[in-house]
């Protein structure tokens, strides 16, 4: 948890990786996450996840929301949980609810293009009326 904890604060300069379950979470399409230490307006950054269990099967995944619960690592989306099994079906794979995983920063931050232009446009508002999010 301590590591995880790091990783967010000091996202893409701590090498250490973090093991413990995952789950899924539909928030459209893609291949993005979300973590416990994650707020909103926090800078967006990649995490690998690779499964305990076959640790050359990974999928790299933007940690772009928070998660309530803090017994997991992370929970991924349905893209990114179904390609954790490359051999099963998408309902197959997500039928399985939770895996073993690891997951490790890789990139400190991502480039503003990968912003949604609702986060865009809603930073944008905020700015203009001396609104700050509330943390």
């Amino acid at each position: 948890m301590f590591a995880l904890m790091l990783m967010a604060i000091f996202p893409g300069r701590v090498s250490a990786s973090h093991s413990s379950q995952a789950s899924w979470y539909d928030d459209g399409p893609g291949f993005y996450g979300a973590v416990h230490s994650y707020h909103w307006g926090d800078p967006r950054y990649a995490l690998r996840v690779c499964r305990l269990d076959s640790p050359h099967t990974c999928v790299t995944v933007t940690v772009r929301d928070h998660m309530a619960n803090a017994h997991r690592v992370i929970d991924l989306s349905p893209s990114a949980f179904a390609a954790l099994w490359p051999n099963l079906s998408r309902s197959a794979a997500l039928s399985r609810g939770v895996v073993k995983v690891t997951a490790a920063t890789i990139k400190a931050t991502l480039p503003p293009t990968d912003v949604d232009p609702f986060d865009r446009a809603l930073r944008s508002f905020l700015s203009r009326h001396k609104w700050e999010p509330i943390r």
